[in-house]
């Protein structure tokens, strides 16, 4: 809602061009003297008006476009968000990145404190980031702490999502007595927070076959050892390719076993989490060499031949392994 002088009014203006750009949000304004001053809006101003915690958001003169959407951006939802399939889509379309999630239970006699807790958060760094709600007690929420590998009797605790990296980041305790959200968060604002990585706990049998099983907890120390090549299979459990390519990669740690500069090693991407690497697909290859920092993606056909050719070469495709990757690229790009 804007309130303004006159029609003539700049700031006017500058509010009738943002309202002809934002279609899902309903504008009006007015230039009545008396309904200014029932609103306490003798100045002009730009009010939300919400249904929910805050009721009444104002901004004040001077009033341009860039101050405006960015007003409209930070406030267009509520001070605390309660997730849902709904309300998702708004949270993952706002230009804010960063969001605290809260994961609480509505059955618990200090939910509503829990909430309150978060409100005080979320008006601190409003702006900087978006703060949620999950309650874990609604079943299509399960999904939710699965994908943050969590348990329903982890909560109530939070974590900050930087979407932008992706990171997570964590408290460093997760009991909620000794928990400061704000301090927590500004932590993570000022880069003294480090990210969380999920893994599970080192197999006591890691390091008993060819292939040597990596987890979160040990992949630095093994995968990125400076004095040995490793070369690492990135796989979901439930892919049935990657089922397929247990026996060959299971092969390839037979070739390999006794060299002791090479390691052949397997992940499960799906429950362990590994900083500066990315898996968008199911199996993945990424070859670590020695004495260095890179890293190579193996691509292309995925058979014991070329997994050896790749490794004895020190993590290079040859020439005719780069043009069978151009070939499937163009093939890919004609196809769409």
């Amino acid at each position: 809602m804007g309130f303004f002088e006159s029609k003539s009014s700049g700031s006017a203006k500058e509010f009738l061009k943002v309202a002809d750009s934002i279609e899902e949000l309903t504008f009006a304004l007015t230039y009545n003297q008396q309904l200014r001053k029932t609103y306490n809006a003798e100045k002009e101003t730009v009010s939300i008006f919400k249904q929910s915690d805050e009721n009444r958001v104002d901004l004040l003169d001077p009033i341009d476009e860039d101050r405006l959407k960015e007003f409209i951006e930070v406030n267009r939802l509520p001070l605390i968000i309660e997730f849902g399939p709904e309300m998702a889509p708004k949270i993952f379309e706002r230009k804010i990145k960063k969001h605290l999630v809260l994961f609480t239970k509505s059955e618990m006699e200090a939910f509503e404190d829990h909430l309150d807790a978060l409100k005080e958060v979320a008006k601190e760094f409003k702006g900087k980031v978006i703060s949620i709600y999950i309650d874990v007690d609604v079943e299509a929420n399960k999904k939710v702490l699965d994908w943050f590998k969590m348990k329903r009797s982890d909560c109530p605790t939070v974590r900050l999502i930087d979407l932008e990296g992706p990171m997570n980041y964590k408290p460093d305790s997760d009991d909620w007595k000794k928990l400061n959200m704000k301090k927590f968060v500004q932590d993570v604002l000022d880069g003294k927070q480090k990210p969380y990585f999920i893994s599970e706990d080192i197999p006591e049998d890691w390091d008993d076959r060819p292939v040597k099983i990596l987890v979160g907890k040990n992949f630095d120390e093994i995968a990125r050892d400076q004095r040995r090549n490793t070369f690492v299979y990135f796989y979901a459990p439930w892919s049935d390719k990657c089922k397929e390519l247990f026996p060959v990669w299971d092969a390839l740690g037979e070739k390999f076993k006794k060299k002791s500069d090479v390691v052949i090693a397997k992940i499960d991407a799906t429950k362990n989490e590994i900083d500066g690497v990315q898996i968008s697909e199911f199996p993945s290859f990424i070859f670590f060499p020695r004495n260095s920092d890179e890293m190579f993606t193996f691509t292309g056909n995925q058979t014991l031949e070329r997994f050896v050719k790749f490794v004895e070469r020190g993590g290079k495709l040859s020439e005719e392994s780069k043009k069978d990757k151009t070939k499937k690229e163009e093939t890919a790009k004609d196809e769409l």
